[in-house]
């Protein structure tokens, strides 16, 4: 799954788990931007169906969760591990905003992720607050991509394309075996596919190439060839805290994550996501 810094729209802090605890029950907090991307403040999207998404941390893969399924106002929000029932606690949905931004809404009781007191302090708690109508900044949300993610992986890729965005996609095969890109939007309707091989052994043929415009929560699922090896990689270019170009790209080994060969290079898909439609 792709990672990425979830940036608040007040300050452009992100959010961050506190000390980069691994410990069950750590705090979030807002904090800036590290060098680098540190795993705790690095997340990724686990879909668990009906719109709502685990939102789940590079450092320990633990999640986001409102401290003991409080319904509350003003709960702090911490890390737990993803739980396989009762989970409406840690389950949230992206609402879009307008102008690549979101309020995370939480399954539980409709409330979202809120930096207490809109403070612009470095450390700032994160909690669960009813979602505002105006001076909404703190509860306002980004997700930019955090980079490469080179360990292998297999199966659907989750991947956030703000509404409305261009996306332009290309996808090459050099494997002669038939490789296969399928990509989703939330409700399930096909917004690009391809399938085919390379016309000449081991080189790279262009199966399938085109453009589409984000719909809907903006999330997208991109399954390629089945249990394919997939390595990934992410970049985003951003002015002004928005992102302007955002490149994904995808390769694949079709003999497995843990294929002898390991070049990965039997298919590779890239997306090009553009600042606006127009």
């Amino acid at each position: 799954m792709v990672d990425y810094f979830i940036k608040s729209a007040l300050n452009g802090h992100v959010i961050d788990i506190s000390g980069a605890n691994r410990a069950n029950g750590a705090h979030l907090i807002a904090w800036p931007q590290k060098p680098g991307g540190a795993e705790n403040q690095r997340w990724a999207l686990t879909d668990a169906g009906g719109g709502y998404y685990f939102l789940q941390s590079a450092l320990n893969g633990a999640v986001i969760d409102i401290y003991g399924g409080s319904r509350e106002n003003g709960t702090h929000l911490i890390t737990w591990p993803r739980k396989d029932a009762g989970a409406d606690n840690q389950l949230w949905a992206l609402v879009p905003a307008g102008n690549g931004r979101y309020f995370l809404q939480s399954k539980l009781n409709g409330n979202v992720i809120d930096i207490k007191g809109a403070s612009r302090e470095n450390g700032a708690h994160l909690i669960s607050w009813p979602r505002k109508t105006d001076g909404v900044d703190n509860q306002l949300w980004t997700l930019e991509p955090a980079g490469e993610a080179l360990a292998p992986t297999t199966g659907a890729l989750t991947i956030v394309i703000p509404p409305g965005k261009l996306v332009a996609v290309n996808a090459s095969a050099q494997s002669a075996g038939d490789q296969t890109v399928l990509i989703k939007d939330a409700s399930g309707a096909t917004a690009f596919a391809a399938q085919g091989r390379s016309t000449t052994g081991g080189a790279f043929t262009t199966i399938g190439a085109g453009t589409f415009t984000s719909v809907g929560s903006g999330v997208y699922t991109v399954e390629l060839t089945r249990n394919a090896g997939i390595l990934q990689g992410a970049h985003a270019i951003v002015h002004k805290r928005e992102p302007y170009l955002t490149t994904y790209v995808f390769g694949t080994n079709d003999g497995g994550a843990e294929a002898g060969d390991r070049d990965f290079n039997d298919l590779v898909v890239t997306l090009q996501v553009f600042r606006s439609a127009g």
